[in-house]
């Protein structure tokens, strides 16, 4: 998770579930190599985790492909309200 990423970017084409591939547009950033990045691609990105000891899934919409980029981010930000009040729900 990063809270200072304004998107969730995914390295791999494989974790998209629906894709659809976009202009390619650069940008930089400190976990690229070379300090910069492609977003080649937009879609959504379903991840299972285990919470628990049960699997959970989590789908990402308005996810970008981002082949090199040095990691995949997860932004706090665009969980939104509702994924951050069962969040902080789920801990009391």
């Amino acid at each position: 998770m990063d809270s200072g990423a304004s998107d969730t970017m995914f390295m791999s084409k494989d974790d998209f579930v629906e894709y659809h591939a976009t202009a390619v547009c650069t940008r930089d950033s400190a976990k690229a190599v070379d300090g910069n990045f492609e977003i080649v691609g937009e879609g959504k990105v379903t991840k299972s985790y285990l919470v628990e000891g049960k699997e959970k899934k989590i789908t990402f919409t308005h996810v970008l492909h981002t082949p090199t980029l040095g990691a995949n981010l997860i932004s706090v930000s665009a969980f939104g309200k509702e994924c951050m009040w069962w969040i902080r729900c789920r801990k009391m």
